[in-house]
């Protein structure tokens, strides 16, 4: 008798399953939030150099004086748009080191907070792969739990993604963004390949196709969920601590769990 007659035997998809598949499917949502969320936090903002003369320049005009200091000092491109990352001091148009952004549609991003535009852009593309190069590596590491068990990798990816995710918002320079978020991507798709493993082992064959296409559709459903999310908060060091909030109940729930148990 294999394994997949005892299941047969005990239960193809009872209420057993239908538990731990229940208790899958808000860890297997939140794992969507993260790839997309790059995106937003790391889009391209209008901006344009910041007025050295001018104490509180933004890129809004504030009034009639503004927008003449604004003419006079930022140059226009041949599309008749104000130059991005030129200024022009003493008649001579040099580049900046400083930027105001448009707050119209984002009030704050990575992008504006460590100025990743003009000479700076490269660095975008640099962390939207860090996220991505822990997707990779986390084919490797979901491996272990072959090794040391399903739930404590479940467990210890959790905690660890709950200390990262928290950390992200806080991050002081970009090689700190960029360890976080990588971090952040080998727990997502980690935790998801280990998730799906244990989903489609608990269940019967004929079943495993359900389980297997409720688990892709619950991280479709978590992308588009964070569409909602960014619709009321544009501002991305509190939307990625909104994200982390949500990966907080099942790993208390684990701890008063053992205290409980012991």
């Amino acid at each position: 008798m294999d394994y997949d007659d005892v299941i047969q035997e005990l239960g193809s998809f009872g209420k057993f399953q239908r538990r731990v598949l229940f208790l899958m499917s808000i860890p297997l949502l939140l794992t969507g939030f993260g790839a997309p969320a790059t995106s937003f936090i790391l889009g391209n903002i209008p901006h344009r150099c910041k007025i050295p003369s001018y104490e509180n320049d933004t890129y809004a005009v504030q009034s009639a004086s503004h927008q003449e200091i604004i003419n006079r000092t930022i140059p226009r491109t041949p599309e008749g748009s104000y130059a991005e990352c030129t200024i022009i001091v003493n008649g001579t148009e040099q580049k900046c080191s400083e930027w105001v952004y448009d707050q119209s549609q984002y009030i704050r991003t990575v992008t504006s907070d460590f100025n990743l535009v003009c000479d700076n852009i490269f660095l975008r593309s640099h962390l939207k792969t860090s996220y991505l190069f822990g997707f990779l590596v986390a084919s490797v590491v979901s491996q272990f739990s072959d090794i040391f068990g399903r739930r404590p990798m479940l467990l210890g990816l959790c905690t660890l993604s709950v200390v990262v995710v928290f950390s992200i918002p806080f991050s002081v320079s970009i090689p700190m963004f960029a360890a976080l978020r990588f971090f952040e991507g080998l727990c997502a798709m980690a935790f998801y390949q280990v998730a799906f493993v244990i989903v489609i082992e608990l269940v019967g064959p004929v079943d495993r196709i359900f389980a297997a296409n409720l688990s892709k559709i619950l991280w479709c459903f978590g992308e588009f969920l964070l569409i909602l999310l960014v619709y009321f908060e544009r501002n991305w060091f509190y939307l990625m601590l909104w994200l982390a909030i949500p990966t907080i109940p099942p790993l208390v729930f684990w701890i008063v769990s053992k205290m409980a148990a012991g």
